[in-house]
């Protein structure tokens, strides 16, 4: 785990398995990623050390996203959930299973108040 940097970019490494999105925190300074081990990893981007390690999912992490106040982070998976955290303590809000199919996409609306949801299963969930 390091931050190298040359020609103007920086690297986060660190503890993680086959990374598949990744969401910028409102305010920048933290970065969450999203991964094939099951779990959401909330990253300090100053020291590039992982703050926080989300866990629930029971398969792969394939979207994170920020709610526009950075209260909020929202996971999506293919075990066919979406997920809501605090991302200042790690706890878990609410788990929303409404898909039939693998979630790969999740959204909040930019007043914050709506999240989408798009699934394998051909819907997009409000």
């Amino acid at each position: 785990m390091g931050r190298r940097i040359g020609s103007g970019v920086s690297d986060i490494r660190g503890p993680f398995r086959c990374g598949y999105d990744t969401a910028f925190s409102p305010d920048g300074k933290t970065l969450a990623s999203a991964s094939a081990d099951q779990s959401i990893k909330l990253w300090d981007i100053g020291s590039s050390t992982v703050i926080q390690s989300l866990e629930g999912h029971s398969t792969s992490v394939s979207a994170v996203a920020f709610s526009p106040d950075g209260k909020m982070l929202a996971s999506a998976s293919d075990d066919g959930t979406a997920r809501l955290w605090d991302p200042r303590s790690g706890a878990a809000l609410a788990t929303l299973e409404c898909h039939s199919h693998a979630v790969n996409d999740i959204a909040f609306s930019p007043d914050g108040k709506m999240l989408a949801s798009a699934s394998n299963d051909m819907t997009v969930m409000l």
